[in-house]
């Protein structure tokens, strides 16, 4: 479910958001969406699944960086990027964990989602930082990847809480 959850995501953020909007960041380079739902995905993945989360969204981050990303090769800069997304926001769940503020503890009661989205944040500037280690680009793109990360994620979020809510039904 996941894995489908993470590819459903990427088709939108790619192939139908990112085609509407290209026309207007021109001066965005092209690794950079300004609506990255698929770290939405992460985020839950992590918080919900732990590090079980990588093995779980390994096949689809990289089927997606393959479909999606500039033709750079199988081990490219544009198929490391999406890999290091997942291993950060697991690290930082895992982190958090260890600071003794188990997210996923939360299961057993209502969950905390403030928590949720400063942990997916956290996991955002530490995947810029890695890709802009790895690409020597600390320039607008950089900033735009953290952009992305949050605001797919906060879009994320709501399409589950909607979703959620049309679940339960009417509320008498």
């Amino acid at each position: 479910m996941v894995s489908i959850a993470y590819i459903l995501a990427s088709f939108v953020a790619l192939g139908v958001l990112a085609p509407l909007y290209e026309p207007y960041t021109a001066d965005i380079p092209p690794y950079v969406n300004l609506v990255f739902l698929p770290h939405g995905v992460r985020v839950l993945a992590a918080w919900l699944l732990g590090w079980r989360a990588i093995p779980y969204l390994y096949p689809s981050t990289y089927l997606c960086a393959l479909i999606y990303a500039e033709p750079t090769g199988l081990f490219g800069e544009a198929v490391l990027g999406p890999m290091i997304g997942l291993v950060a926001t697991v690290f930082i769940f895992w982190c958090a964990k260890k600071l003794r503020s188990d997210l996923r503890e939360a299961l057993e009661g209502p969950a905390n989602w403030r928590d949720i989205m400063l942990i997916g944040c956290l996991a955002s500037v530490v995947n810029m930082t890695m890709i802009a280690l790895g690409t020597g680009d600390w320039n607008l793109g950089i900033l735009g990847i953290f952009f992305g990360d949050v605001t797919g994620m906060i879009a994320c979020m709501m399409v589950l809480m909607i979703a959620f809510k049309m679940m339960r039904g009417p509320q008498s």
